[in-house]
């Protein structure tokens, strides 16, 4: 959140933390705090990714893949729902990722298709542990390279 890219955006897409992922939960109250306008995916029925603005944290509840999501009643509000292009920077997770900005997930593409949705213009910030990092991951065409790489030892920039 120290990133001027964080400071100058006005939307920002988190993620809900899963499993051994980089935690956001207690930045996403800080994030909630700050006046900016906090949006989190959700998995709908099709296996897209949808975006949804978040205003309290009790708004979440446990969802697909036991993943914290927007409560099901709430999903269709339109108040509530986000279009990708209104977000200035997007925080991902992942499973791994290469000091060229490659990232791999969890195999099912969700991130790919959403960064594909997104303005050109909006940095794409990697969240990981450093032993997350490695010297190079394949890609195929379809998938989507980070800006930005931060680790708890130092920030990767793509080259």
């Amino acid at each position: 959140m120290a990133l001027p890219e964080y400071a100058v955006a006005d939307c920002v897409l988190f993620y809900v933390d899963v499993r051994h992922e980089v935690r956001t939960r207690t930045d996403l109250q800080l994030a909630l705090d700050s006046g900016k306008t906090i949006v989190v995916p959700w998995c709908n029925a099709d296996g897209e990714l949808e975006l949804f603005r978040l205003t309290s944290m009790q708004q979440l509840k446990v969802g697909k893949y036991q993943i914290l999501e927007p409560c099901v009643a709430l999903r269709t509000d339109p108040e509530n729902r986000v279009d990708a292009r209104q977000v200035d920077l997007v925080m991902v997770p992942g499973v791994g990722f290469d000091y060229h900005g490659a990232r791999i997930g969890h195999g099912k593409g969700y991130y790919d298709k959403l960064l594909a949705r997104t303005r050109p213009d909006a940095p794409r910030i990697g969240l990981a542990f450093e032993c997350q990092m490695f010297e190079h991951i394949p890609t195929d065409a379809h998938d989507q390279l980070m800006d930005t790489i931060v680790t708890e030892e130092r920030i990767y920039q793509r080259p």
